[in-house]
């Protein structure tokens, strides 16, 4: 135990605790009391006034380095909750960027590297900014193993090449690599491709990495990073130069629903479309609302098996109506509502190939989902929320992004359906500012699907321009590598698509002019289907027909 002299929030206090207790406490979003703590035993005082610091900046005194934290309420999640800014004092190494390649075939391969990317941004004065798609791979030089996952990440850091690597190898010690033979099977491995523009030669490290050129699996995802970039060595060619010289077959990216269920996205041909079941325990959703009792669990139970058995892969639990012009329900009633379900669904996936998503935009709801087991959040606010996204990397979930502007009852305002001359301009960038704000909040890019947000914040004839206009927004600049989940099911602009009455729009009508939509606007386009009971197996049986 070691006497830690803090300095959080604008407040002191003299706290025995150790190191990583601190780290975590803060990490969890502690905040000190109006009074000093003290060893045990001894007394409690009232704190002394603040000394004035800078507006909007406070500091950490923390293992005798003094670290800028800039406007943690306004950032909550950027750097672990604290901007990391490394400074005050003279001498201190600038910051570089380096770039770190990862690969793992042995065990649960996408566990190990999510594990390993976290123990990197916990490297001394280092922060993992961004990640590459995963690509999975065949070996090469030693081909006689098992299929890779491979990818890279941006790191920002104080430190040396040599400590970066020393950071590195402990890493891998950690996650039980054992080197067996060179280029040979591994839980994981993690070597510094870059060092900014940096040329560095050392008995242990040579920096750019001297095979990085002739391997696709650098290449490819070093290119969803930093495509126009050139090689310290070779700054004529691009990198992407570099990898069109290579191959012309295009490794698919891989987006994980959980560790060990992916689904190939957009790029990759003939692949069958997954279908997520939807479940809502409201009693006011637009055309379930009220059928499904969130404390009957034989209703529950059976409503799931159902689902499951006619080819669902994901089920969809909602716990509040998102339908225009609905009332909000407080978290709590949220959280009551929706967890039997999650448990129950948890229970009934399990050893099957399917997963349970939440669709809620509350971070303890989703916080409260995720500890009874749930895989995915389904954010249907466009990752407004800090605090969500946060608690989605900290449990490493899936995430799908939906487009929307304001809330239920806001969302058809003049301003908010205002998309300017370019609808899916306008809305790839809203996307694509939610993928980067997700990623620097720690959400993994393999754990991001893309929602367009069909009937939300969208006239029906922008609804209609966007069907007929889906490829455009799936080739976004940013946006390519996404898969894609559309959930246009019973929605009232679909009636007038299908052609169908007023008469005929019960919930089989809605049903049929749901297919007819899909079969003539998205056929073979999307990657994740989202419906409702009886449309499970049709779009299952469609996906089994298409592979």
């Amino acid at each position: 135990m070691i006497q830690q002299p803090t300095k959080i929030m604008g407040l002191h206090a003299n706290w025995t605790q150790s190191s990583s207790s601190l780290l975590r406490a803060l990490r969890l979003g502690w905040k000190p009391s109006s009074c000093q703590k003290r060893a045990k035993g001894t007394f409690m005082r009232p704190l002394p006034p603040p000394r004035p610091e800078p507006p909007e900046v406070e500091f950490i005194y923390f293992r005798g380095v003094r670290r800028a934290v800039k406007e943690p309420s306004k950032n909550p999640g950027h750097f672990n909750g604290i901007q990391r800014l490394i400074g005050g004092h003279k001498g201190l190494s600038p910051i570089h960027t380096a770039i770190v390649a990862f690969g793992s075939n042995l065990g649960d391969r996408v566990a190990t590297i999510e594990n390993a990317c976290r123990k990197i941004n916990g490297l001394p004065t280092t922060k993992l900014v961004r990640s590459s798609c995963i690509y999975e791979t065949k070996a090469m030089y030693v081909t006689d193993q098992a299929d890779f996952l491979n990818g890279v990440c941006e790191v920002k850091t104080r430190l040396s090449p040599l400590g970066l690597l020393d950071g590195l190898q402990s890493i891998e010690k950690e996650l039980k690599r054992v080197k067996v033979i060179d280029k040979g099977p591994r839980t994981i491995d993690l070597d510094i491709l870059l060092y900014g523009d940096s040329v560095f030669h050392h008995e242990r490290l040579d920096i750019p990495h001297k095979l990085m050129l002739e391997r696709e699996f650098v290449l490819r995802p070093l290119c969803d990073l930093i495509p126009e970039k050139s090689h310290p060595l070779h700054q004529d060619n691009t990198f992407l130069s570099h990898l069109n010289t290579l191959s012309s077959n295009s490794l698919a990216p891989l987006t994980f629903l959980s560790s060990e269920l992916p689904i190939p996205n957009a790029v990759s041909p003939g692949r069958p479309p997954v279908v997520m079941g939807i479940l809502n325990v409201t009693p006011d959703s637009f055309s379930d609302g009220g059928i499904h009792d969130p404390t009957d669990q034989d209703q529950l139970q059976q409503t799931i098996s159902n689902m499951l058995d006619s080819g669902a892969t994901i089920i969809d639990i909602g716990g509040e109506s998102t339908r225009p012009g609905s009332e909000p329900i407080d978290e709590d009633e949220e959280t009551r509502r929706i967890l039997p379900a999650v448990r129950t669904a948890v229970a009934l996936c399990f050893n099957r190939k399917a997963i349970v998503s939440v669709d809620t935009y509350r971070a303890t709801v989703a916080n409260a989902a995720l500890i009874a087991g749930a895989h995915m959040i389904n954010d249907v606010t466009c990752a407004r929320n800090d605090y969500l996204l946060k608690a989605v990397a900290e449990h490493d979930a899936s995430y799908v992004l939906m487009h929307s502007r304001g809330t239920a009852k806001t969302m058809f305002s003049e301003k908010h359906t205002d998309y300017g001359d370019d609808i899916v301009a306008t809305v790839g960038a809203e996307l694509l500012k939610g993928v980067e704000k997700a990623q620097r909040l720690g959400v993994r890019r393999w754990r991001i699907v893309l929602d367009p947000g069909f009937g939300f914040a969208k006239t029906a004839e922008q609804n209609v321009e966007l069907l007929e206009r889906f490829d455009e927004l799936k080739a976004y600049p940013g946006l390519e590598s996404f898969p894609w989940l559309v959930g246009i099911s019973r929605k009232k602009f679909v009636r007038g698509l299908a052609g169908l009455n007023e008469e005929k729009w019960d919930n089989d009508g809605a049903d049929e002019g749901t297919m007819q939509v899909l079969d003539k606007y998205l056929s073979g386009k999307v990657d994740i289907h989202r419906v409702h009971g009886p449309l499970v197996a049709k779009l299952a049986q469609s996906s089994v027909e298409a592979s």
